[in-house]
């Protein structure tokens, strides 16, 4: 199964590089959503990185780094 993953609203790519490795930028499942142009579903959650896992071409789950869901853990164990 593959996993494309969509980085939006990012502050920094170093806190994403740091949080996931020097590679993260470069993998062939990752976009990176630099012109914010990716909404979030939950307005409660826009403050917090969103992570969006999609599967067979449809948003399959998303996740936040946030104080209720460790989103960059949560994506490490899916990497593994």
């Amino acid at each position: 199964m593959l996993v494309e993953l969509i980085f939006t609203r990012l502050q920094s790519k170093k806190i994403l590089i740091g949080k996931l490795g020097n590679n993260i930028l470069n993998m062939k499942n990752v976009i990176i959503d630099s012109k914010n142009k990716l909404t979030f579903p939950e307005i409660e959650n826009e403050i917090y990185p969103m992570i969006v896992y999609i599967k067979n071409g449809a948003i399959d789950k998303i996740q936040y780094q946030s104080p209720n869901q460790n989103g960059f853990e949560n994506l490490l164990k899916s990497l593994k």
